[in-house]
């Protein structure tokens, strides 16, 4: 009875395999897969990276900020600790005139930095969207923090640039690279 109770359950198994080779998805063309993932079984890490390059391509390509903004924005709120784009998401809302949004993520973007170089990119777009919101000493304050931290050279440059429109007074007319 044992016997025949094995070899049923084995019978069962194979058909239960069978079955689900015969039905399971292929090629991305099932309603089980997102989209998203182009048709690989939907993961956080995939669709981070997924919405991460689609953000990069409707920004820098597309010029799509705000669709840029908003897979930025789910790839953040899947996981908050990417610190290297905060500097690329603070500088969309800037562009976007966000300026709160902006200033909410450069202040996030400090917390979860992991260098110095991160850390003053996202306070010069946090200074820039001060400045454009009409706070201007708070603007310069932001951006003599952004000069005290470590940064590469296009990046000193950039924000002794601000530092001098700041000080001139002009400030700037809008969010520019």
């Amino acid at each position: 009875m044992l016997l025949v109770g094995f070899f049923g359950l084995l019978l069962l198994g194979g058909l239960a395999v069978v079955a689900w080779v015969s039905f399971a998805p292929h090629h991305g063309s099932s309603p089980w897969t997102t989209g998203i993932t182009r048709g690989a079984a939907p993961t956080t890490d995939g669709t981070i990276r997924e919405l991460n390059q689609r953000a990069r391509s409707r920004y820098y390509d597309q010029k799509d900020f705000a669709a840029a903004i908003a897979d930025w924005t789910q790839s953040l709120t899947l996981d908050p600790r990417q610190p290297d784009l905060y500097s690329h998401l603070t500088f969309a809302l800037c562009q976007t005139k966000q300026y709160d949004s902006c200033v909410r993520y450069a202040e996030t973007c400090q917390q979860m930095a992991t260098t110095g170089e991160v850390q003053a990119k996202c306070l010069r777009n946090m200074g820039r969207c001060q400045w454009l919101a009409g706070q201007q000493t708070a603007a310069r304050a932001t951006l003599v923090r952004a000069l005290q931290l470590p940064d590469d050279e296009g990046g000193r440059k950039a924000s002794l640039k601000l530092r001098q429109k700041f000080e001139s007074g002009i400030g700037i007319p809008h969010c520019y690279q």
